[in-house]
């Protein structure tokens, strides 16, 4: 069952700041398409770009991130010239995060949305949804990639990715003009860290043992709290803390959770 095709104007009507507004019926990344859009245009305000189905949607790693037509969400948010701290990069993500499940709660109050650091959404311990920010040009380019009414995965996936399971035909419009206000709001006070604690009550990572890929390495150990970076603090084999500000977990190890991914 596919939602009603986007509506440009309706999003455009519930935006709550200047905000341009892209749609389109397929493309290969919204990311994608926002980078090279980036490179080669003046950016006045933020620029919206949304799309009904990827063809080349992609996660971090370039890892595909399935993107059928009519049955999800797949936009990317334009910030220009926002001034980014190396530090407090991280905490882009973590409040994206926090700014899309409220959103979603808005529309699905009653699923039980969960995190993986840093930047999975998780239902019933499958990926639902994931963020992708990146900077370009000087320029800020958050990707969400949501699986709301997805009714089958590819093979290779349908271990680890699944949907929200609400088959109501919700406004996606009202939810993608909800997300791109709650970031552009976040953004703006983003280094203080103010949504960690939110960050954290959902995140399915912490106090469990964790498998994190680090480039050509990878670490195991305990996931003890979350910095206020938005760095994850693990006790490693050692006994000793390591902070990671980067790299991805690859396996969450607790008693009810199969998620890898």
């Amino acid at each position: 069952m596919q939602f009603l095709a986007l509506n440009k104007e309706e999003i455009q009507a519930n935006l709550q700041t200047n905000v341009a507004v892209s749609v389109f019926k397929e493309i290969s990344s919204t990311n994608d398409y926002a980078k090279a859009f980036s490179k080669k245009n003046i950016l006045r305000c933020p620029h919206l770009f949304v799309s009904e189905q990827q063809t080349a949607g992609h996660g971090l790693h370039q890892r595909a991130f399935f993107s059928p037509k009519g049955t999800g969400i797949y936009m990317s948010i334009l910030v220009p010239k926002i001034k980014i701290i190396p530090a407090k990069e991280g905490l882009i993500t973590t409040g994206t995060v926090v700014a899309v499940i409220n959103a979603l709660l808005k529309f699905y109050p009653t699923v039980d949305f969960k995190k993986k650091w840093i930047n999975d959404i998780l239902v019933n311990h499958k990926k639902v949804g994931g963020i992708l920010t990146e900077v370009v040009n000087g320029n800020l380019v958050i990707g969400i990639g949501l699986n709301l009414n997805t009714a089958a995965f590819p093979k290779q996936l349908q271990f680890k990715a699944g949907d929200i399971k609400d088959k109501r035909l919700i406004n996606r419009d009202l939810l993608i003009a909800m997300i791109t206000n709650n970031c552009l709001r976040m953004l703006k006070n983003y280094q203080d860290g103010q949504f960690l604690p939110e960050y954290g009550k959902r995140l399915e990572t912490l106090h469990n043992k964790v498998i994190i890929k680090l480039g050509n390495r990878s670490i195991s150990g305990i996931a003890e709290k979350i910095d206020n970076n938005g760095s994850l603090i693990v006790k490693n084999a050692q006994n000793k803390l390591e902070t990671i500000s980067t790299g991805e977990v690859v396996k969450v190890a607790s008693p009810d959770n199969l998620y890898q991914g």
